[in-house]
């Protein structure tokens, strides 16, 4: 059941308005922001890393057989991009870093058949340098 809820956290950044718990929209702390979300039904002030999570999520969710290794190769892109910036990053962009890289781990363990064919281990490596 724990397992279940875990893994539709990826999920919650694209429907609705609800967030995965580790994830602070700042909307919720910057209220000028909150129009916008409420009025597109989802977060829409979310930041760059949180915003091409998001977009990637949407895209795994959509996915095909014919497009599965594209979908992969472009999170696992995005991924090492995430590890190559990391340093650079102030504490925001880390955190946000981080939580993508999470997002993206939870994806991978909704479709474990495809993990040695997509370089899962790249991703828990990056999470352990983030």
């Amino acid at each position: 059941m724990v397992l279940g809820q875990i893994t539709g956290y990826p999920k919650m950044l694209v429907l609705g308005d609800r967030l995965p718990p580790f994830i602070h929209a700042p909307c919720y702390m910057d209220e000028r922001l909150a129009p916008e979300c409420g009025e597109m039904g989802k977060h829409q002030c979310l930041p760059k890393r949180l915003a091409i999570c998001a977009s990637l999520v949407d895209m795994f969710y959509s996915r095909t057989d014919a497009n599965t290794d594209f979908v992969w190769q472009t999170i696992s892109s995005e991924g090492q991009r995430l590890h190559d910036e990391y340093k650079s990053l102030d504490s925001y962009g880390q955190l946000a870093a981080l939580q993508a890289v999470i997002i993206y781990i939870l994806l991978q363990a909704q479709d474990p058949e495809t993990a040695e064919r997509n370089g899962a281990n790249a991703l828990l490596l990056i999470m352990i340098v983030c």
